[in-house]
């Protein structure tokens, strides 16, 4: 499991998005997607009672944080934002995310696929049905009808359980989603999170590079 909070320092090169595109292809038979988007609810059991009422919301219990995530087939967030209050729903979390800024200020990397002998410019994410009907977002079809769309949705939604599973991941094998919401404070929540992200990620850059040493010997480094 690997985790990339900053929006800007960790985001995917050209080359990581050429193999997610390699990889989703081979797994789901999907070109061209990049990954998964969805958000999940963190629990902020000692809420102050100020707070309560905007971070509460008719479903849930306790008084939660909206976390916004993109996570590929191999479970790498490589996109994790965190902090709209719980009353909010997915389209109001991104409307807040910086996932898409790059876009928006045309700085956005240009990693071309081609389907059926067309190219397209960038990839594309797999969300569910609450998200706006936007070229960069696939989404099932509700009602298939022809034998092709009952396929499509069956792979579509197959392959959307990668972000599922990676909120199961990260709640049930640390416990990070409830333990970290202890704090009374929101700022709090919101650093320990992104530490705990960004601690795991550097975990692994530096298991990674030491496996390469060892495995190149001293004669290449």
């Amino acid at each position: 499991m690997h985790f990339c909070y900053s929006p800007t320092r960790y985001r995917p090169t050209s080359h990581d998005i050429a193999r997610l595109y390699n990889a989703h292809e081979t797994r789901w038979g999907l070109p061209g997607m990049i990954g998964s988007i969805d958000c999940t609810h963190v629990v902020w059991r000692m809420c102050l009672t100020s707070l309560r009422a905007q971070f509460m919301r008719g479903d849930h219990q306790y008084p939660t944080i909206m976390m916004e995530a993109v996570v590929s087939n191999d479970l790498w967030f490589w996109h994790a934002y965190c902090g709209p209050a719980g009353s909010n729903n997915d389209i109001n979390v991104l409307n807040q995310s910086p996932l898409f800024n790059n876009e928006m200020h045309g700085t956005a990397l240009k990693c071309p696929f081609h389907v059926n002998v067309r190219e397209y410019k960038r990839g594309y994410y797999l969300a569910d049905g609450i998200y706006p009907t936007w070229s960069v977002f696939v989404k099932s079809f509700p009602f298939p009808a022809d034998p092709k769309e009952k396929m499509f949705k069956k792979v579509q939604e197959s392959a959307r359980k990668d972000v599922e599973r990676g909120f199961g991941v990260l709640k049930s094998k640390w416990g990070i989603i409830n333990r970290l919401q202890r704090s009374r404070k929101r700022q709090k929540t919101k650093c320990g999170l992104c530490m705990y992200h960004i601690a795991q990620y550097d975990f692994k850059a530096r298991r990674k590079c030491n496996l390469t040493q060892l495995r190149d010997g001293p004669s290449n480094q």
